[in-house]
């Protein structure tokens, strides 16, 4: 590129504001961009910690092939007998926990081995679908995520809501689909449960 057209090409992206913050100059957009991108994630999530939702690598969600009719009209107690101590210790492990009121599980109500997509919409004991969440320490708790999973049951037996649709909601982001369905929780009162791990 020869002197004059390069002076000339400097000129022109000053012009135009290259260098200020949203000009358009490709490092300063990515960062814009990125910093915007935190920010939306930061708001989506606001109040949540990192252990209010599962890690979705660990934790991606895992259903049985059943269908609304069996769903519907059939208890989950089978299931919930059905899990291992095995699968609960290696939940833990998998989160780097050594058990129920081990890091973010040690307020006095503990964790509790939940499964992601819950056995009410047709959740599997399956170590993709399971995840040690706490009672307490947090407003989105287990306890908050239960009235979710009663509500979501609810619609899809008795109002139509898809299945597929209250799976995928409950296991993408369930604190959204919580505040979609049901809005804020209400601040947990001390004790809720079982005094697990004074």
């Amino acid at each position: 590129m020869n002197a004059k057209l390069e002076r000339d090409s400097v000129a022109a992206d000053r012009a135009a504001g290259e260098g200020l913050p949203g000009s358009g100059h490709p490092r300063r957009a990515l960062r814009a961009g990125l910093l915007a991108a935190f920010l939306l994630l930061v708001a989506g999530t606001a109040g949540a910690a990192a252990a209010d939702l599962p890690d979705s690598m660990k934790t991606p969600g895992a259903a049985r092939d059943i269908t609304v009719q069996e769903l519907c009209s059939t208890s989950t107690r089978p299931y919930r007998e059905t899990m291992e101590p095995g699968e609960k210790k290696e939940a833990y492990h998998r989160y780097g926990l050594e058990g129920n009121c081990d890091g973010y599980c040690s307020g006095p109500e503990g964790c509790e081995i939940d499964h992601l997509i819950p056995l009410e919409l047709g959740g599997a004991n399956d170590i993709r679908n399971l995840w040690p969440e706490p009672f307490d320490g947090t407003v989105w708790n287990a306890h908050v995520k239960d009235r979710l999973e009663t509500f979501l049951h609810r619609q899809v037996c008795e109002n139509g809501l898809s299945l597929r649709q209250a799976q995928n909601e409950i296991a993408s982001n369930w604190i959204e689909a919580y505040r979609r369905y049901l809005g804020e929780p209400q601040p947990p009162r001390r004790p809720r449960g079982k005094l697990r791990c004074e």
